[in-house]
């Protein structure tokens, strides 16, 4: 029997309804089934096999996955196997809430728990998704609250006089995650540079406009993508798009469930992957 190298922890990262927990579920089957001849292959599962189990069956039904609950976040680890080699990694994701992120950014604290996952960390996944992003406000959008502070505002929101109070929840995303990775940076310090993969999920929504997940990532969240690329001693990254469940659960159901082999809805573009191996992320990962 192979012996296993040193268990690589890597986090999942991503504020809420990013798909953190389809992702999981997809990858649970996909290494579980076989269906992708090329795909990182399962030689064991630690952890709550019911609760990974009840995921992925959710999900081969293209159903919904909920959100995970901080009071049901568990560590899933996976012994896997490269298809064409003896060599085997174990690979430890801890399913955290998207909570737990926006709590450390509005609290500006974590759990030792964490602490330890962080300082233990040999890569990260970070997860964002099209539709879930705050856009920062433009300095034209500004007008609304020079008006409301007495100033005269020249744009289109000039006469609205209503204030407006800030919340945490009115940041950009960009600013958010920017700060995030801060925060493991800082903790970790310099001489423990990381892999991070950035996942952009629900890519069947955005890949009619560019077929470069990295073009996407640097448009969109132009702040983030230079924080990494001035970074990149610290940082090193590759964009990925991911559609998990492969299209619109409610337009495209029907479609989907029609593949013989439910691995086939996977969609994945990015360096070195191919269409339907989500494992390409975690390969370059284990490295």
């Amino acid at each position: 029997m192979v012996e296993p190298e040193e268990v690589c922890r890597h986090l999942l990262i991503g504020l809420p309804a990013t798909g953190k927990t389809t992702f999981l579920a997809a990858l649970w089957h996909l290494v579980e089934s076989a269906e992708i001849p090329e795909a990182l292959r399962l030689v064991k599962l630690e952890g709550d096999r019911e609760y990974i189990n009840g995921l992925t069956r959710r999900w081969m039904r293209c159903e919904s996955l909920s959100r995970t609950p901080v009071s049901t976040e568990t560590l899933v680890s996976m012994r896997l196997r490269e298809t064409n080699a003896s060599r085997e990694m174990e690979i430890a994701f801890p399913d955290l809430s998207g909570e737990v992120f926006r709590q450390q950014w509005t609290e500006r604290a974590w759990s030792s728990d964490y602490e330890e996952l962080v300082l233990r960390a040999s890569g990260a996944l970070l997860f964002v998704h099209p539709d879930q992003i705050t856009e920062p406000y433009r300095i034209d959008q500004a007008d609304s609250l020079v008006a409301a502070a007495g100033g005269e505002a020249s744009g289109p929101a000039a006469g609205n006089s209503a204030p407006v109070q800030w919340s945490h929840d009115m940041a950009p995303t960009q600013v958010v995650l920017t700060d995030l990775l801060q925060f493991m940076q800082v903790r970790r310090g310099s001489e423990q540079p990381l892999k991070l993969g950035v996942i952009v999920s629900a890519w069947d929504l955005v890949e009619d406009q560019t077929s470069d997940p990295a073009s996407w990532f640097g448009s969109r969240l132009p702040l983030l993508a230079q924080f990494l690329e001035c970074n990149n001693l610290f940082w090193s990254t590759r964009i990925y798009g991911v559609s998990a469940q492969g299209g619109d659960l409610d337009r495209d159901k029907v479609t989907l469930l029609q593949h013989h082999a439910a691995s086939e809805r996977l969609r994945i573009s990015g360096p070195e992957t191919t269409e339907h191996d989500l494992t390409g992320p975690l390969k370059w990962l284990l490295g």
